[in-house]
């Protein structure tokens, strides 16, 4: 019996230091305005303003695309479907943020309407997002990875 306590008691310091807490009401804050500011940026369709929030580091993970991997992969892609549309309204709705030293997590739902062309008719999408952030050397929180889909 003691022989199964031991490597318990070895990892319960570790699994302690992991805990995750909920968000400060300041971190709460900036990661709420994060979120503001990023669907501000994708709305003004303005791609400097969008990588802005996002670390250099940055991976999105999106259904049947593969990873895109920093900002240099981001950059020419999002400056394409940026001018292919005009996005009407973007918002993010977290509905949980938690965060552990200068990393966290959010996750929550997306809306938004836009139009490919300008004769198109408005598309309305609904989906989920799930954020991991992190506290840059300047205490910004940025986005480092992002998995969103529609549904």
């Amino acid at each position: 019996m003691k022989a199964n306590l031991f490597p318990a008691l070895l990892l319960a310091p570790v699994l302690h230091a992991c805990t995750s807490r909920s968000a400060t009401p300041a971190d709460d804050a900036a990661i709420r305005d994060l979120a503001r500011r990023y669907a501000a940026a994708f709305e003004s369709e303005d791609v400097e303003a969008v990588l802005e929030v996002l670390t250099d580091d940055f991976v999105a993970l999106s259904p049947a695309k593969p990873p895109l991997v920093g900002k240099d992969a981001v950059r020419p892609i999002l400056a394409e479907d940026l001018a292919a549309m005009e996005i009407d309204r973007l918002r993010f709705t977290l509905e949980e943020i938690v965060v552990t030293g200068s990393w966290a997590y959010a996750w929550g739902t997306s809306e938004a309407a836009f139009r490919v062309g300008s004769d198109a008719d408005t598309t309305h999408v609904r989906g989920k997002v799930l954020w991991i952030l992190r506290r840059g050397d300047d205490g910004v929180w940025r986005v480092a990875r992002d998995s969103a889909h529609a549904g």
